[in-house]
């Protein structure tokens, strides 16, 4: 939701290289395979495109359909070296070709390409399933250690698969040159949990390793978590040493969306100032964005978790909100009751919900407030809320995307809902009757406890939405059937809850 390049270009997976004070975004191009993104960017926030990166070689070349892989760059000797992948065009294997630059922005192949092809103990043979993805050898990431020998891991597959095990591993190779490498064991083999290890990245944060890796469900093969159902996205596993063995936490999900949905995709990490930043690209029908970068932090049992990266800031164009000094209004047949007191806006509905606008006509936000229940089911807030209400509409006009704070289920949701007469915010009644409801939803387990306060941030752009938890991560989002501008309400369930310090400024477009 940083940046989604114009409609000739078409972002898929991402690189990012951090030199003379820039960021390099090099990423995969879908509209055309034998070239790359490339954008740069001073702060992760704002990016300039740069030229297409032509990596496409003659007729009967081994690149002869560009590199379509996800690869990877590597500064070595006073140059950069970039892998590119494809499928051999004869066998369908994959493999990774070499290109040499002195400045990131022209680049000139290697004389002796491909470099990187699959050996023992991976995976050599061909496989048609998948259009012969499955045998996997791609998307390398590569680490120089303190004796300056280099070391690549990437998505592959042990030759032996069956009902157990897919066979999915994550590949380890070293090599003194960048061009000549030596295949080891693999760091992990987890195909009793995943078709594919995907955009493998390792990093070590004090003294301890930790390796992430892409995938999500497949066919009868789900992957549920204790905080989300059938999950998608940047999975972590934890280890002592570099070569493993690497063992799983409790909840392995680093960033990723639930409900068999694809959402935040192919997380790498890039140590910028002392931080390690997870970066990914956010899914949408209407074209991939860059998203926002995410703080990694280690938790005290080694697990880690995502913390918001100060960006939204940034992209403010004017405050809205900044105090609750009255009381909003409430729509027709609302019978909730709303009080201000003392700088807090109080919102009260025993047996249905109420809502109370505070805000009208906003295409994007970010939206700061804190927020507790003293008693009660649920309460949250409802963005681009469109609609004029009519009470007497079956199917009401009036719809939104709620943020949920279930306190009942114990969970985080996001969904888009319709305001139903005399009920307040829920799904539509009368489209439930049609047989034509339909959510656009995720939903991640979270512990509640009344009254306690919580600070929410809510990032609106185009069609993404994030959501924060005392800026922990909680949702990435893409959701093209929600309206497009709206309003801001506060809205209770079942109880009373308690808004207060709120901060609402529109933010620039993407």
């Amino acid at each position: 939701m940083l940046h989604r390049p114009n409609k000739s270009r078409r972002l898929w997976d991402t690189t990012l290289f951090f030199w003379n004070d820039k960021f390099h975004m090099f990423y995969l191009n879908q509209n055309e395979s034998g070239t790359l993104g490339h954008a740069v960017s001073k702060n992760l926030i704002r990016w300039v495109e740069k030229d297409l990166i032509n990596l496409q070689g003659t007729p009967g070349s081994w690149n002869e359909k560009g590199v379509p892989l996800t690869g990877c760059i590597v500064r070595h000797k006073n140059l950069f070296y970039l892998y590119g992948g494809t499928k051999d065009p004869d066998t369908r294997k994959q493999i990774y070709g070499l290109f040499l630059s002195d400045d990131l922005y022209n680049w000139k192949p290697y004389s002796n390409n491909p470099v990187l092809e699959p050996e023992s103990p991976y995976c050599t043979e061909p496989l048609p399933y998948d259009d012969y993805m499955f045998s996997a050898w791609r998307d390398p990431k590569i680490i120089k250690n303190s004796k300056g020998i280099f070391h690549a891991f990437l998505c592959a597959r042990m030759p032996e698969w069956s009902s157990e095990s897919t066979g999915a591993c994550v590949a380890h190779l070293k090599s003194r040159d960048l061009i000549n490498w030596e295949s080891l064991q693999p760091v992990v083999i987890a195909g009793d949990k995943v078709r594919y290890c995907e955009v493998p990245d390792i990093f070590k944060i004090n003294d301890v390793y930790y390796l992430i890796f892409l995938d999500h469900g497949w066919g009868g093969s789900r992957i549920n978590t204790p905080t989300r159902d059938d999950v998608s996205g940047t999975f972590y596993m934890i280890a002592d040493k570099m070569e493993g063995p690497f063992r799983w936490p409790d909840d392995p999900l680093l960033v990723g969306t639930g409900h068999h949905r694809i959402g935040p995709w192919a997380a790498r990490i890039i140590k910028h100032q002392g931080q390690h930043l997870l970066y990914h690209h956010i899914c949408s029908n209407k074209g991939s964005a860059f998203a926002s970068p995410k703080v990694i932090r280690q938790n005290q049992d080694q697990t880690l978790s995502l913390k918001y990266y100060p960006f939204a800031e940034q992209l403010e164009k004017s405050m809205l909100v900044e105090k609750f000094d009255n009381i909003p209004h409430t729509r027709e047949t609302d019978q909730g009751q709303w009080k201000y007191e003392k700088g807090r806006l109080i919102g009260t509905a025993p047996a249905m919900g109420t809502a109370a606008v505070i805000a009208e006509k906003i295409k994007n936000i970010h939206l700061q407030c804190s927020f507790k229940m003293l008693t009660g089911a649920a309460g949250g807030f409802v963005v681009r809320t469109k609609g004029d209400f009519d009470p007497e509409e079956f199917i009401s006009p009036t719809e939104g995307v709620a943020i949920i704070f279930d306190y009942e289920r114990q969970m985080v949701r996001i969904e888009k809902l319709k305001f139903i007469s005399l009920q307040g915010w829920g799904p539509s009644t009368g489209e439930f009757m049609a047989g034509k409801s339909k959510l656009e939803s995720d939903s991640c387990k979270y512990e509640f406890r009344h009254g306690l306060k919580y600070r929410v941030r809510c990032i609106v752009r185009d069609e993404f939405f994030e959501v924060y938890l005392d800026d922990n991560w909680i949702f990435s989002i893409s959701m093209t059937d929600a309206p497009t501008t709206g309003g801001v309400d506060c809205f209770v369930e079942r109880g009373t809850g308690e808004f207060s310090d709120i901060r609402l400024a529109s933010i620039e477009c993407l």
